[in-house]
């Protein structure tokens, strides 16, 4: 913390773009170890912080610092839901989540992505009607992004969107966005994108299973259990030896759900 510290001060009257990049890198490092090592008055006094340094370097044109100063704002953001200032947190990532997505910079979309998702996680948490619409947009306003940030983030979101329509017990829904989303992300390396695919995996299941212990005569049950076991074993054959021990954490415990359910031999 020093050393950040003693780098903001001995550089704060240089003019150079690439050395002001350094001094909102410097605080945003400031602002990430008091919050660490301190308690409530620390994140009150870091979002004052947050204040100044977007002050002082939000204007400036230099990509690196546009995306660092997008960083800081998104802290702040975040600080403030953590000190439960709610009202103040969904203003903040609502202005960033409307301020940046046109940016020529894909990382400084990035973060107005990570805002807009925030934004839709706080407002289901407050139980809003508008959380859905919110998610929606996100998806909506980044679909098809090829920027590894922005799709894990689009990952993340979609894997909102299919618990959300789990929990409404909208089958059909439910099983048409995960299979939207396993053919979008099934060739992904990205540990995040992995760990949200076999959330979704898990959660096909799991909705395969709910319709086949609902199904009239009339209904493909067959079909659906055939389905959910080809999706298990996929789910377990692919991920049981990724590196990420998450990953392999979902695909174990959605494979012993599956062998739960077929008879004792």
């Amino acid at each position: 913390l020093a050393t950040w510290r003693t780098l903001a001060q001995r550089f704060e009257q240089t003019e150079s773009a690439q050395v002001r990049e350094w001094l909102v890198r410097a605080g945003y490092e400031t602002i990430a170890l008091t919050v660490y090592r301190g308690a409530t008055f620390a994140r009150v006094d870091m979002v004052r912080e947050a204040d100044r340094l977007e002050e002082k370097f939000g204007k400036d044109e230099w990509p690196a610092t546009q995306q660092q100063v997008a960083r800081i704002r998104l802290r702040r953001a975040e600080l403030l839901e953590d000190l439960e200032y709610y009202p103040q947190a969904l203003d903040a990532y609502e202005q960033l989540s409307r301020d940046l997505p046109h940016s020529r910079f894909d990382d400084v979309r990035e973060v107005a992505a990570d805002a807009a998702l925030a934004r839709a996680r706080l407002l289901k948490k407050q139980e809003s009607p508008a959380a859905n619409q919110a998610l929606d947009e996100l998806l909506a306003t980044y679909a098809g992004s090829q920027h590894t940030g922005i799709r894990q983030t689009l990952a993340l979101a979609q894997v909102d969107r299919i618990q959300r329509l789990q929990d409404e017990g909208n089958w059909p829904l439910t099983v048409a966005a995960c299979e939207q989303m396993e053919a979008q992300f099934s060739d992904s390396d990205s540990a995040t994108e992995v760990r949200s695919l076999g959330r979704c995996l898990q959660v096909h299941v799991d909705t395969l299973y709910q319709m086949l212990d609902e199904a009239g005569d009339d209904d493909p049950a067959e079909e659906w259990e055939a389905q959910a076991n080809t999706l298990s074993e996929q789910h377990w054959q692919r991920h049981a030896l990724y590196p990420n021990a998450q990953v392999r954490s979902l695909a174990l415990g959605a494979w012993i759900n599956a062998c739960e359910r077929m008879d004792g031999q």
